[in-house]
């Protein structure tokens, strides 16, 4: 009888930057409580460029895993999305995150936004 192990290894290599986002590609950005939620805020023309400056101009993101407490949703004109997670002091995309002092302004923008609908 002949016992094999295999060891598997997960490469964590450090992600940089977030992917670039392509203002003229996008349809809306919205931003809601959980990813379920029917309550949402659609930013205004300011408040995405606050946001893609911030998401298209950070370096060395660091891996965690987290809950959110808000998402903001990338709502592409081709269909695609892609889905940010809020926390306290960070923002991230698929657990790689960067530290902000946006993450505050951001939220506000959600409890604001919806007592002015």
């Amino acid at each position: 009888m002949v016992l094999s192990f295999l060891g598997c290894s997960v490469s964590t290599k450090k992600l940089n930057e977030f992917e670039k986002i392509n203002k003229e590609n996008i349809n809306e950005i919205i931003v809601k409580k959980s990813l379920d939620d029917s309550l949402k805020y659609t930013f205004n023309n300011e408040e995405e460029n606050v946001f893609l400056n911030l998401i298209n101009n950070r370096k060395n993101l660091k891996l965690l895993k987290a809950q959110p407490k808000f998402w903001i949703v990338v709502k592409f004109k081709n269909g695609d999305e892609r889905k940010f997670k809020v926390l306290d002091n960070y923002i991230g995309n698929n657990d790689w995150y960067m530290k902000t002092d946006k993450a505050k302004f951001f939220e506000d923008i959600y409890k604001n936004g919806l007592k002015t609908k």
